[in-house]
């Protein structure tokens, strides 16, 4: 049975585009501009890659943050920046302390040796 590429395209499911290319390439043979559907199957049965079954529908599912559009992504991305510079601003404002100093003010009974370090003032039961 011959059928027009279009419907060809229908067939496989597929674009019009797509099978124009295959037979242009040669993938897929035509004559008189008209596809023999067995032989345009059997053409692209031939040609098709058995690793393709094994990959995804989609490669980029897998990422984090899969399922996401771009304006949903994108926010996530600046919210991550606005964090990281948070960060670095409380960290140049001496907002921050250093693991070693903490250490060193020792846990729990370093609490007001701790407030000293940061440079609040301490009453006799260890208040600020």
């Amino acid at each position: 049975m011959n059928v027009t590429p279009a419907e060809f395209a229908r067939h496989i499911g597929k674009t019009r585009q797509y099978v124009n290319k295959l037979i242009r390439s040669g993938k897929v043979p035509a004559t008189g501009g008209r596809i023999d559907l067995e032989k345009g199957l059997a053409a692209l049965a031939a040609q098709h890659d058995p690793a393709r079954d094994l990959r995804p529908d989609n490669p980029q599912e897998s990422s984090a943050l899969a399922g996401l559009g771009y304006y949903e992504a994108r926010a996530i991305g600046e919210q991550i920046r606005a964090k990281r510079e948070k960060l670095k601003l409380d960290c140049l404002e001496g907002r921050l302390l250093d693991l070693e100093r903490v250490s060193l003010a020792g846990m729990p009974e370093g609490f007001p040796r701790l407030r000293a370090l940061l440079g609040g003032k301490n009453d006799d039961q260890g208040r600020v």
